[in-house]
């Protein structure tokens, strides 16, 4: 009886009719883990991710740089991606996701690297007003805007643009 039950709930999800894709624009994503969380980056901004190479480690530096790499014949700076949201550096990153825009290319370390996904181009804000939080997504997945993100992380560090 059981089986049939499931049978028959089966052969009904199977003979409905595909799901329409919506109207609403989207965009494309790479969704990554930082410490606990999840965030999106919009695909545009990441020209790659990869497993992370060998740091070089620059004493003194703010703890959200984790170092530099030389990364097909550029030195990028790596900045740890919890850290720069205001979390403890994660010590189990194990990817970088490179992002290039606005003339800059930076390293962001990240725990994991999950997946490019369309997202509704319009979300919903957070609930926290961070620069950089810029939408909420599956409420599991917060989408960041970098830009704002790092212009925070200079003013706050009154840091040099080169390092950027």
């Amino acid at each position: 009886m059981k089986d049939q039950q499931i049978l028959r709930t089966r052969a009904e999800q199977l003979a409905a009719p595909p799901e329409t894709p919506s109207s609403e624009p989207t965009q494309v994503v790479v969704v990554v883990q930082a410490g606990q969380e999840r965030y999106a980056l919009p695909a545009h901004q990441i020209s790659m991710v990869r497993a992370t190479p060998p740091l070089t480690r620059l004493p003194g530096l703010h703890p959200v740089i984790v170092g530099m790499i030389s990364l097909q014949g550029h030195v990028l700076t790596v900045l740890d991606l919890a850290a720069l949201l205001g979390d403890v550096p994660d010590g189990q990153a194990g990817y970088i996701v490179v992002y290039r825009d606005s003339g800059k290319q930076v390293a962001l370390r990240v725990r994991n690297a999950e997946e490019a996904v369309d997202i509704p181009l319009h979300l919903p804000r957070p609930a926290q007003t961070r620069p950089g939080l810029s939408g909420v997504w599956k409420a599991r997945v917060t989408l960041l805007d970098l830009e704002p993100l790092f212009a925070e992380f200079m003013r706050i560090t009154g840091g040099d643009r080169a390092v950027l």
